[in-house]
């Protein structure tokens, strides 16, 4: 099973260029684009793909307020997942060819928060802030078959063919806070310009196949 998903979240302020500018007077301004979505996958083979970019983007802009918050957060998860199978040998003739199990995540996105031209000011001594943030949540588990046996030892033993188990985590592109080309006339309290990746990765893979029977037991 691949899951394949282009899922991008942009907001975008003001205008394209010349003497007209957008202008946003309030008591707060708070601008947000964020990714919540869980993408999930069961199988033997279990496959996430996600792309899809971020971004707030303010541009030739006079914002003029008491608190503004420009952000961009992706904090997305997923997980993939490729559970262990319980084979009873007893009712399969050799030889036998086991697939591998493969548990796998690939995300690739940009996350963009900035600021560029016009003019930005607050008052009371308010905070301006834009932050970017990668707060991703990405799980990556293969487990191992169990080949359950009651003859001992199993005469066929050495035409069992496992091809494996396999974990990977794979997450690409950039992480962005900036604000060039912009005039800052009057900021009474604070500037803040943050980029922040926090994200969990976890990736785990099990033995190939575990042989069980009333009497032995057998890793591979």
């Amino acid at each position: 099973v691949t899951l394949n998903v282009d899922d991008s979240v942009a907001i975008s302020v003001g205008s394209s260029g010349g003497d007209d500018q957008a202008r946003i007077v309030a008591e707060s301004i708070g601008i947000r684009a964020n990714r919540l979505t869980a993408y999930a996958s069961q199988a033997v083979s279990a496959n996430n793909r996600v792309t899809g970019d971020v971004s707030v983007d303010v541009t030739n802009a006079s914002l003029v307020s008491g608190d503004t918050l420009l952000s961009a957060a992706d904090e997305a998860s997923l997980s993939a997942i490729s559970p262990g199978l319980e084979i009873n040998l007893d009712d399969l003739n050799a030889p036998l060819s086991i697939d591998a199990a493969i548990a796998s995540n690939r995300i690739t996105s940009n996350v963009r928060a900035s600021v560029t031209g016009g003019t930005i000011s607050t008052s009371s001594q308010g905070e301006f802030e834009i932050s970017s943030t990668r707060d991703l949540e990405v799980q990556a588990d293969s487990g191992s078959n169990t080949l359950v046996s009651s003859t001992i030892p199993y005469p066929n033993l050495h035409s069992i063919t496992a091809a494996g188990t396999y974990a990977r985590n794979l997450v690409e592109g950039s992480l962005v806070a900036s604000l060039a080309d912009s005039a800052a006339d009057q900021l009474l309290g604070g500037l803040t310009i943050e980029a922040v990746d926090k994200s969990l990765l976890d990736a785990r893979s099990d033995t190939s196949a575990v042989m069980q029977s009333d009497s032995f037991a057998l890793a591979a």
